[in-house]
């Protein structure tokens, strides 16, 4: 397998705090460019009010779950997704939807268990 320099996914999980419930972010990115994205958690508000001016939901706001997308004119537009059951559904649904292959299983942040780094294959 190659690695491509300045390609990588970003994982952070938030668990519930307070009224807000967990969230988790999953981010492929180019140097510091956020491409594609799944974000999960029921709180999430979005506008897209930057990159992909002219696709289906520019100008838009909504709640909730919400796939990322990279557009020409740059990033940060974002289409609603059905909400994953949790953390793991969230991780599934990123490889399933970003056409990516995980070779090591999924371990929830709050299990405890301490893993080394996986490798997607695209």
């Amino acid at each position: 397998m190659t690695a491509l320099e300045g390609v990588r996914l970003s994982c952070r999980y938030r668990p519930a705090v307070n009224e807000k419930p967990e969230v988790t972010n999953l981010s492929l990115l180019v140097g510091a460019d956020r491409v594609y994205a799944v974000d999960y958690g029921k709180w999430y508000g979005h506008k897209n009010n930057k990159g992909g001016r002219g696709r289906p939901y520019w100008g838009e706001k909504f709640t909730g779950s919400h796939q990322h997308f990279w557009s020409d004119d740059g990033g940060g537009y974002a289409e609603p997704l059905s909400d994953p059951a949790d953390a793991q559904a969230a991780w599934n649904l990123l490889l399933r939807l970003g056409n990516f292959n995980a070779n090591f299983p999924f371990v929830h942040p709050l299990s405890g268990i301490d893993t080394s780094q996986g490798v997607l294959g695209i």
